[in-house]
């Protein structure tokens, strides 16, 4: 493993338009016809140089407070309606006035020294390996060369923090990836992502959390190969045969980022088999975790050692209180607070397996502790594991200072004292006091004043329309609001029953019924 320096990322509104320009301009080189670029006179839509230019001009805007603070297609609800006219970024997706926009959460890490250079010689390699496939006549396409770096050039890190993001700490980090010969030229699959999560679950000796966009991972199956759940199951039998405390947390999307009325089966079938597949790995069928924990350590015992979480937030639109489920995009692992992954990777086989979809992650391993408490007894906690952890658990848990927007440099996760403690997660206190008493508050609050949807009272559509029927907001909106006060953070508990008596599955004949036979949602 690189010894190296990293920070988790909470970028400001500004640096996260910058970044999304960068990208945008990258696309745009990419998907350029293969005729020699014509000169021109001045900046045309179809530069990049017009969108740098144009986004710059938004963030300005914005920081005088001229503009909406999500320009554009950044106001988005994939669920109401999937991106289009992609060229035309600034143009709205949405009606501001009605429609409610999805907040995302997402996490990201910025590294550097030797584990940085291997991820920009990944980089070097797909670009180069792209280029031999698709533009290798193209003389405006240029080959990339690996730089090369002398001890020096690593020392100065050490030496000039400046060099460094504010609050940057020292690691051990190993750079991770799938990627196999068709994406990046190599003949033997590589899928140490997987293994790398194999080897965190397996090494955790007191809890496990997870966040991901997806949870697709069978044991038994003759379709689904990842060994997540194997490890999960393993680790918490392990745990319980030796009466040994032990939680898993999982925070996932409450809903599949696709489009479609999941009251119309027709309209939502991207959406439903999506469900499907999830809901048979978490706790339908004889190859999901809850159910192989129920017939291993006995009914509902799983109760004790692993939680399913989603994330909900409500806000005011033209006067009225508004809710919308958070996105959950992040890839991210952190075991005993002394290991972490972050990565682009899925819990899923198109993630995982190697030969399939491209990805690329690190992996943390503290080697600089802090004092903390686990299981009710002092430990070591790693600075970097244990500062992105409390967080995050801040911010689900409703415990950031009142002024946090994400960029608040004096703020400390590892010595800020939250309202209710944070730091032993293993324990019996956090576990059924804090997150699973805060998740099941915000999950019934949510659901009396709008009756949220994905919800557990509902086991086939049919009982969608009359389940709004009960609102508290179509009666009271100031007692709605009294009632949503009480909420805490964005925690809420995934619904497990959802549609469980209904045949999520799409018609074989269908566009998404073709793709699942060909395991495309794997």
């Amino acid at each position: 493993m690189r010894s190296v320096y990293l920070k988790y990322n909470c970028g400001s509104y500004e640096e996260l338009l910058v970044a999304a320009c960068e990208v945008f301009v990258v696309r745009l080189e990419d998907d350029s016809s293969d005729e020699e670029d014509q000169p021109r006179g001045r900046q045309e839509k179809g530069d990049g140089n017009y969108f740098l230019q144009k986004y710059q001009q938004m963030a300005d805007h914005v920081n005088n407070g001229k503009l909406v603070l999500w320009p554009g297609k950044d106001y988005y609800n994939m669920m109401i309606r999937d991106f289009a006219e992609l060229d035309n970024p600034f143009a709205d997706v949405l009606n501001r006035n009605k429609e409610v926009r999805v907040p995302w959460h997402d996490i990201a890490s910025v590294s550097y020294g030797k584990a940085a250079r291997d991820a920009a010689r990944h980089f070097i390699q797909r670009w180069n390996f792209t280029k031999l496939q698709k533009k290798r006549e193209k003389e405006t396409v240029h080959f990339l060369m690996p730089k090369t770096y002398s001890k020096t050039s690593f020392q100065m890190l050490d030496c000039n923090p400046h060099r460094r993001v504010p609050q940057a700490v020292k690691a051990n980090v190993q750079v991770l990836r799938s990627s196999s010969v068709w994406s990046a030229g190599i003949f033997q699959v590589d899928c140490s992502i997987q293994n790398a999560y194999q080897h965190a679950i397996s090494a955790a000796e007191h809890f496990i959390y997870i966040e991901n966009q997806f949870f697709i991972t069978m044991m038994g199956s003759q379709r689904v190969f990842n060994i997540i759940s194997l490890s999960l199951f393993n680790k918490i039998v392990q745990c319980h045969e030796k009466k040994k405390q032990f939680r898993v947390y999982v925070v996932m999307p409450l809903i599949p980022g696709f489009e479609g009325d999941i009251a119309n089966a027709a309209e939502s079938r991207s959406i439903r088999v999506m469900l499907y597949y999830q809901f048979k790995s978490i706790s339908r069928g004889p190859s999901s975790l809850l159910q192989r924990l129920d017939d291993r350590i006995g009914k509902d015992e799983w109760r004790n050692y692993i939680s399913f979480c989603g994330l909900r937030q409500h806000s005011e639109l033209n006067d009225r209180p508004v809710t919308e489920i958070v996105y959950v995009h992040s890839k991210m692992l952190i075991v005993d607070d002394r290991i972490t992954i972050i990565g682009s990777a899925n819990i899923n086989d198109r993630s995982l397996s190697g030969s399939r979809d491209s990805e690329v992650a690190i992996i943390v391993e503290d080697n600089q502790f802090v004092d903390s408490t686990m299981d009710g007894k002092p430990y070591k906690a790693g600075v970097f594991s244990s500062a992105l952890r409390r967080r995050v658990f801040s911010e689900h848990l409703g415990l950031l200072p009142a002024d946090d927007d994400g960029t608040l440099t004096d703020y400390d996760p590892l010595t800020y004292v939250t309202t209710k403690p944070i730091d032993d997660v293993t324990c019996d206190y956090f576990f059924n006091e804090v997150w699973m008493k805060t998740s099941r508050t915000n999950t019934a609050t949510f659901e009396k004043v709008f009756r949220c949807i994905p919800s557990d009272s509902i086991h086939v559509s049919t009982e969608i329309a009359t389940f709004y029927e009960k609102r508290l907001l179509d009666d009271d909106i100031e007692l709605s609001r009294k009632e949503l006060s009480k909420i805490s953070g964005t925690l809420v508990q995934l619904p497990l029953l959802f549609l469980s008596e209904e045949d999520l599955l799409p018609n074989a004949l269908s566009a998404e019924g073709v793709l699942r036979l060909a395991d495309t949602f794997l």
